[in-house]
């Protein structure tokens, strides 16, 4: 857009956006493959302030509206690893939850085995007896019995 305050398609935002000084902008789709993650938006406080008639740099005009779209591209790109990125953590943090379960797991069987002389299949069917008549996650009655015998209720941290 130009000109905020000539007629437009849009005539509530552009009053609004010019009430805010801003007197040109311009928008580029955020996309990656099929995916429209946003928009990236760039505003003037002039008229024609991004446009042909935009100001000069080095005797070459500069197209204003051609960076925009290759900056929406580029945007689109680091929005998606950062998505990725997120997710992968994630992961990491459930991953990382269900080894913390299994050893809690592991441990409370080996609490059970000692304690009540069973094998390790008997102490481990025990303990998931011992959650579904109680309705509880087989980890949480894992870490009930290792407090009750006082062990530690997280096992050791493995090194990275």
């Amino acid at each position: 857009m130009d000109d905020t305050a000539a007629e437009t398609p849009w005539p509530r935002w552009a009053a609004g956006a010019a009430a805010l000084g801003l007197g040109s902008a311009m928008s580029a789709p955020v996309v990656v493959g099929d995916t429209a993650l946003g928009a990236l938006k760039v505003y003037g406080d002039r008229a024609h302030a991004l446009g042909p008639d935009a100001e000069q740099v080095d005797a070459e005009q500069v197209d204003a509206e051609q960076v925009l779209v290759m900056s929406a591209g580029l945007a689109g790109v680091l929005m998606l690893q950062l998505r990725r990125l997120a997710g992968a953590a994630v992961r990491s943090d459930h991953l990382r939850r269900a080894v913390d379960g299994r050893d809690s797991v592991n441990l409370a069987t080996g609490v059970v085995m000692a304690s009540e002389r069973l094998s390790r299949r008997d102490a481990l069917d025990l303990l998931v007896a011992r959650a579904r008549d109680e309705g509880r996650p087989l980890e949480e009655v894992a870490r009930r019995v290792l407090h009750q015998a006082g062990a530690r209720t997280s096992p050791p941290r493995r090194s990275a």
